[in-house]
């Protein structure tokens, strides 16, 4: 898994071409959860049904290529200094707040 993979709009990458600001966001692989559930699901009734493990291991094998495959072309959406700025302004008040609220416990 590469940096960009695990960049977000707090911490985002620079690319080494052309300087700019990206991440890869965190919630747009959903078709590849679903499409991994049926494999997994289809692999499994065919390995009962037919007595072998090999089925299983093929929708295991097609699942991590998938995922693989979707991490490869995932998409980065750029970013300008002021929003990564406010970004960070946001998720450090989110942390100083949920201090204030866990202390008060």
């Amino acid at each position: 898994m590469g940096a960009a993979q695990l960049s977000s709009r707090v911490f985002p990458v620079t690319c080494g071409a052309c300087g700019g600001i990206s991440y890869a966001p965190g919630s747009v692989g959903s078709v590849v959860l679903v499409v991994n559930a049926l494999l997994l699901t289809c692999g499994g009734f065919l390995a009962l049904y037919w007595h072998s493990w090999l089925p299983l291991a093929l929708s295991i094998a097609l699942g991590f290529a998938l995922w693989l495959l979707r991490l490869h072309t995932q998409a980065l959406f750029k970013l300008t200094p002021e929003q990564v700025s406010r970004e960070r302004a946001a998720q450090g008040l989110g942390v100083v707040v949920m201090i204030l609220f866990s202390a008060m416990q």
